[in-house]
């Protein structure tokens, strides 16, 4: 996004916003309406919209969700092969292709699972 006084990309303490909603056109919506805003601001926003979540990622690599990903969302950040190998192969039932795949992605990996209640 372009800050509109100055022609420049938008300087801002977010490095990334991504919102989770059952419609991918408010996803598109929020996430243009909430980069650049102050980071408390935008969380306050998320906690009260229904229907809608975030999740925000700082430039200094912090992970803010807001309050109704609490409980749902669970997040492991590994930074080694050895850890998301490890980690994955303790809580989850990959087959060895599926572990190299992980394996072959930034070394500064961030894995999101999704529960749903109910299944």
């Amino acid at each position: 996004l372009l800050d509109p006084t100055t022609g420049y990309p938008l300087e801002t303490e977010m490095a990334s916003i991504t919102i989770i909603s059952d419609a991918s056109v408010d996803g598109e919506i929020w996430t243009t309406r909430l980069f650049g805003y102050p980071i408390p601001e935008a969380l306050e926003i998320l906690n009260q919209l229904d229907g809608i979540e975030g999740v925000i990622i700082t430039q200094d690599q912090q992970i803010l969700y807001s309050s109704g990903l609490q409980i749902l969302f669970t997040l492991s950040i590994h930074r080694t092969e050895k850890e998301r190998t490890a980690h994955y192969e303790k809580n989850y039932r990959l087959s060895r292709n599926e572990l190299r795949a992980i394996n072959q992605s930034s070394t500064f990996a961030i894995y999101a699972t999704l529960f749903c209640a109910g299944g």
